[in-house]
């Protein structure tokens, strides 16, 4: 009966042994109720993993498979903050007590940090004649797992668009766009900073900052979508050492495909959702020749590598 409710589901994570898939599932009965659902891959039937009255989304595996973390709002507040639950115990505990909630979050590769974005919380506005209130701005923060403190990382002069840990995790690279940039969101940046926040750097590189980004396996290159100067509605994959050089694109300037999502296989190939109209593809792109391979073809547009 549980899994006849089950109107939609998304945001499929694999755990690292590859045995198991967490993902979110919204209930029939009440599609704005999500619960996070796990499925094994030899066959074993889906089961829920969290329950109650409320929702639970964007499950993310610990490096080990033996926990999760996920959003929710559990206590008496109306903010998603991070949640951190063990597979054996079942019970979960919150990471995060952040005034205007967790956007997105990810854990480094050791598991020893975590992650995320949240806004920075907006100033109460007192003078009426001031109209256009400061923004808040989406910042990066790191938590360490350890003593559970929690410091930003990015400046205060950048809106965070998302970001991707390196390998080695003691980098990662980061999606942005100038504070304020409505109506010019289409011109992002990329930047590469320490786990701690030093060192930051933006790099000359006008990433798409509302597409994904990868670091490749050795950590030497990142893949992402770069967008031409003299037309900001076309953006193509591409690849960039993590100092800003070697800016190659893997996708001519008359291909009609857009990209939705891309990871860096452990085989060294790219693994990227792609589409045309109501055309959609899974590819795997050799990232020295741009090369294509169609993996998966699909006519509607919900295909995203993991």
């Amino acid at each position: 009966e549980q899994i006849l409710r089950l109107a939609r589901v998304s945001e499929p994570r694999l755990r690292p042994d590859g045995l198991l898939v967490a993902f979110t599932a919204a209930d029939s009965l009440d599609p704005t109720l999500k619960q996070i659902w796990i499925v094994g891959t030899g066959g074993d039937g889906p089961r829920p993993f969290t329950a109650g009255g409320r929702s639970a989304r964007a499950p993310r595996w610990s490096p080990d498979g033996t926990a999760l973390l996920f959003l929710s709002a559990r206590a008496d507040t109306a903010k998603e903050q991070i949640q951190w639950i063990s597979l054996e115990e079942r019970s979960s505990r919150p990471l995060t007590n952040e005034p205007t909630g967790v956007l997105d979050m990810e854990w480094s590769p050791d598991g020893r940090k975590i992650a995320y974005v949240t806004a920075s919380a907006q100033p109460p506005q007192t003078d009426p004649i001031i109209l256009k209130p400061p923004l808040a701005l989406n910042r990066l923060c790191v938590l360490d797992t350890g003593d559970n403190s929690t410091r930003v990382i990015s400046p205060a002069d950048v809106e965070i668009r998302g970001f991707a840990w390196a390998p080695d995790g003691g980098r990662l690279a980061v999606l942005t766009t100038p504070p304020g940039s409505f109506g010019e969101w289409r011109r992002g940046g990329l930047a590469i900073t320490g786990a701690d926040g030093a060192g930051w750097r933006a790099l000359p590189v006008p990433a798409d900052p509302l597409l994904p980004l990868a670091w490749s396996p050795a950590g030497d290159r990142i893949a992402l979508n770069v967008r031409a100067a003299e037309n900001l509605a076309y953006s193509a994959l591409s690849i960039v050492d993590p100092d800003g050089t070697n800016l190659r694109r893997l996708q001519s300037r008359d291909s009609a495909e857009d990209n939705e999502g891309v990871v860096w296989a452990t085989d060294g190939a790219l693994r990227t959702a792609s589409f045309a109209g109501v055309h959609a593809w899974l590819n795997r792109v050799d990232p020295e020749t741009g090369a294509r391979t169609r993996i998966i073809a699909k006519t509607r547009r919900h295909l995203r590598p993991q």
